[in-house]
């Protein structure tokens, strides 16, 4: 005999508050720190140079993130003749940050000394109605 479970009669299946208990969790295991920022840089006058210079935008994100590389290995294509190492990373950051495509996350204090420093490029953003954390999709900046 094949029992179907119905649930209880005008309960929710989902509690309308059922992210706010992994947040913390999720929050705690951010061991690496990150600024996010939109690419690009502005002009500012330079008093040791006597002209404007070109500033990195400045960053719209800066706290703890988790960073995991997705890939076993880098691997190489060629593009324009040229070969690129492509590596990819997904960089979890609280839920209430957006990101943006393109937008670009520098990695420090995460305890890999060939990781802290990098660059990465933001290719994919995870979306969806329920979120507790927001998933970046990267690749190294080159």
């Amino acid at each position: 005999m094949l029992r179907q479970h119905t649930g209880r009669p005008g309960s929710p299946v989902i509690h309308p508050d059922w992210q706010t208990a992994p947040q913390s969790i999720s929050a705690a295991t951010g061991t690496a720190a990150c600024t996010i920022r939109h690419p690009g840089t502005t002009q500012t006058w330079s008093d040791a140079a006597q002209e404007n210079v070109a500033v990195p935008n400045p960053p719209y994100y800066a706290g703890t993130c988790r960073v995991e590389e997705l890939d076993t290995q880098a691997r190489q294509i060629l593009a324009a003749d040229d070969p690129e190492t492509i590596a990819r990373y997904s960089v979890t950051i609280p839920a209430t940050e957006l990101g943006a495509i393109n937008d670009l996350v520098n990695v420090t204090g995460s305890g890999d000394q060939l990781l802290d420093g990098q660059t990465l490029k933001v290719v994919s953003i995870e979306l969806g109605s329920l979120r507790f954390e927001r998933v970046l999709y990267c690749v190294l900046n080159s």
